[in-house]
């Protein structure tokens, strides 16, 4: 039938000395219509010719990672998380042996006595002095593990210029989930939008509970995973910011100052003007089509 993918006997032995994952192929919209068959070199043309080795599949809509409810005083609003980072256009590369592009391995093996070891072998430690180790095992860390409620438990609302630029971790949409969600959700987002305000709360969305922020973005919610205050550095640390500091805007030459403020001026744009592609990525992609 069309779309189905051709099975032949020794496709199972192909499947294992392939050198790399098969591409996949986009339709002119540029969706994901297809997987190419690199097991078999004659195949490579099929896709132009109309045969595909695989059934077709179309990426529709964004899976989420993580379900539950948006909580603050007597407010529940049920929402799903879903990455906002892109990953499955990605590039990796696998190591591979170069006589027979078999996948390069790793050993656990133990630097002290050099046997290879198995995980049950395998236990972990903080190192506070050289060789010396605090031992921690997997019922310790059991012991402090941290429930999940399945909620993001909102603990105030602040200005948005509060949050250092460097707190801002991971992001990732906050969607509704189902019709009851869709009147609370729309409320939460416009009232932020209406006060300036965004929301802080936490959630544990693993095995770590998260500090978060809850922005309105667009017509929805972005969930805008933040560091804790002791991962992060200081900037009066940064070596030879002394001087620096001195300099403000009435220890500065009011010419130098007024020049730089016409440079910056001639410069003035917006972010959708600006080349942001990724031509690295770009350059990448075109190689590795090259070498299918």
């Amino acid at each position: 039938a069309a779309g189905a993918r051709e099975v032949r006997a020794g496709d199972r032995d192909l499947q294992q000395r392939r050198p790399r994952r098969d591409p996949l192929v986009r339709d002119r919209d540029g969706n994901f219509v297809a997987r190419v068959d690199l097991a078999y070199p004659e195949r490579r043309g099929a896709i132009s010719s109309g045969t595909l080795l695989e059934p077709l599949f179309q990426e529709t809509q964004m899976r989420s990672i993580w379900k539950g409810h948006i909580r603050f005083l007597l407010v529940a609003i049920p929402v799903r998380i879903y990455n906002a980072i892109e990953t499955s256009e990605k590039i990796q590369f696998n190591q591979l042996h170069r006589e027979d592009y078999g996948p390069i391995g790793y050993d656990k093996r133990c630097k002290k006595c050099g046997q290879v070891v198995t995980n049950d072998q395998i236990t972990k430690g903080y190192q506070y002095e050289p060789d010396r180790y605090a031992i921690v095992e997997p019922d310790d860390l059991a012991k402090i593990k941290i429930k999940t409620t399945k909620a993001v438990d909102i603990v105030g609302f602040v200005n948005r210029e509060e949050i250092p630029s460097t707190f801002y971790d991971a992001p990732y949409f906050a969607g509704p989930d189902g019709a009851v969600s869709e009147n609370p959700y729309a409320l939460l987002r416009e009232v932020m939008k209406q006060t300036g305000k965004i929301a802080i709360g936490k959630v544990v969305l693993r095995d770590r509970e998260d500090l978060v922020a809850l922005i309105p973005h667009d017509e929805g919610l972005l969930l805008q995973k933040l560091r804790y205050p002791h991962e992060l550095r200081n900037m009066e640390d940064v070596p030879d910011l002394g001087n620096v500091q001195k300099l403000d805007a009435q220890n500065l030459n009011k010419s130098e100052l007024e020049l730089a403020t016409t440079l910056v001026q001639q410069m003035a744009t917006t972010l959708p003007q600006i080349d942001t592609e990724d031509n690295y990525f770009n350059a990448l992609r075109t190689l590795v089509d090259s070498k299918i």
